[in-house]
């Protein structure tokens, strides 16, 4: 179901869906051009997604800047407070130079959060 009013994310802008009362939003080999990652970075900004407690945004083609936005919307204070888990795998940003640094910035901010971009990243997983 869409909820357009909520969360800004429209279907011929992004061709996913949303629901902003979800628990979980996984985005899936979806495309998300400039406009429709940044739709996404606002809504997270605004507390839109508030009760999300996962979120995947996997395969979606996703830069080194566009991962960087969203992490630093979700590393925002009371933005996504009952997110536990994020994954960014298998977007071209995560291989970047300075992408672990950005990951670095947003374990500080929400060291409880569990993020995900290589098959074996855990924060629970113990080091090798």
């Amino acid at each position: 179901m869409w909820h357009t009013a909520d969360c800004h994310l429209l279907p011929s802008a992004c061709g996913v869906g949303c629901n902003v009362n979800a628990l979980a939003m996984g985005l899936v080999a979806a495309a998300l051009p400039g406009h429709s990652c940044s739709a996404l970075v606002e809504s997270i900004s605004n507390g839109k997604f508030a009760g999300l407690k996962e979120l995947n945004i996997i395969g979606c083609d996703l830069q080194l800047e566009q991962l960087t936005a969203i992490m630093k919307a979700v590393a925002t204070n009371g933005c996504l407070p009952q997110l536990n888990t994020l994954e960014l795998g298998a977007n071209p940003g995560v291989q970047a130079d300075g992408f672990e640094e950005q990951i670095g910035s947003l374990r500080s901010s929400r060291p409880g959060l569990d993020v995900h971009w290589r098959v074996a990243d855990s924060d629970n997983a113990p080091d090798q």
